[in-house]
Formats: C-alpha cells, sequence, structure tokens
C-alpha cells in the first residue's frame, strides 16, 4: 500500500486537477477513515488483550481501512498541488501501516496469554506507538485542510 503511494506521488506532475472540491472531500474522507480506524485498532488491541473470538474480526476491519485510507491518500496525492505538504501524508501513512504491522505481530504473540504476560508489556508499547503515529497523521491532515 505505501510502496505504491511513493511510487505514484512523483508521476503526479502532469495529473493536478483543478477540482478543489473533489480534493476537499478526498481529505474530509480520509479524516473520517483515520478516525475510524483509530476506533478500530483500539477495538483490536483490547480483543487482543483479552484473548476474544473477535481479534481476528477487528483485524480485518483495520486492514480494510488502512485499504481505504491508502486509496484516499493516493488520491489526494494525485490532485494536489505540488506547493502542498502531500510528502507529509505519505510518511505519515507508512508510519500508521508500521505501526499496526507492528501492533498486529505483538497481538499474536499475546493471543491466549494472561495479562500478565511480559508479551503484555509489548502490546503495549506497540499500540502506544500506533496511537503515536495516528495522532501526528491526525495533525498532518489537519494541516492539510
Amino acid at each position: 500500500m505505501v510502496a505504491h503511494l511513493k511510487k505514484v506521488f512523483p508521476s503526479k506532475i502532469t495529473v493536478i486537477a483543478e477540482d478543489r472540491e473533489k480534493l476537499s472531500a478526498a481529505k474530509d474522507a480520509l479524516v473520517n477513515e483515520s478516525r475510524q480506524f483509530v476506533t478500530s485498532s483500539k477495538l483490536f488491541v483490547k480483543s487482543a488483550m483479552e484473548s476474544s473470538d473477535k481479534m481476528i474480526e477487528n483485524m480485518a476491519i483495520c486492514v480494510a481501512l488502512l485499504n481505504r485510507m491508502t486509496a484516499i491518500g493516493e488520491l489526494i496525492v494525485l490532485r494536489s498541488s505540488p506547493s502542498e505538504p502531500v510528502v507529509y501524508l505519505v510518511e505519515k501513512l507508512k508510519e500508521v501501516a508500521l505501526a499496526y504491522f507492528y501492533t498486529v505481530e505483538a497481538a499474536q504473540k499475546v493471543f491466549g496469554n494472561k495479562i500478565d504476560q511480559p508479551e503484555m508489556s509489548t502490546l503495549m508499547q506497540r499500540a502506544t506507538a500506533l496511537a503515536t503515529s495516528l495522532t501526528s497523521l491526525m495533525r498532518t491532515l489537519r494541516a492539510m485542510c
């Protein structure tokens, strides 16, 4: 997902659209999807900590949201003028995707374990890193809107 955004960014020079309404709608959609991802990722971490049967379902929801966020990010990259900070958007989306990957990796290790296991602290560290990257993404989105 993220690698595709990095490929699209340099080739967008001839694709820039003047339709600001569509760009604004795409930015709003990315903000909404990002907010939903914040909620869904919290549910994912909670379900992993509780070894809930909902963990896989919550993970699938998060992956679907990440895919939509990446697709919308691509639209924004293609429709933005060169002066806009879209490079930051690509980097922030990459950070979120990587942080989520590491959170999923940690969640797999704790599933079925008791709350006092050392792996739980790794999951909490990964979840904190994910929250930090999401906060940074939301700041970038506010600056762009």
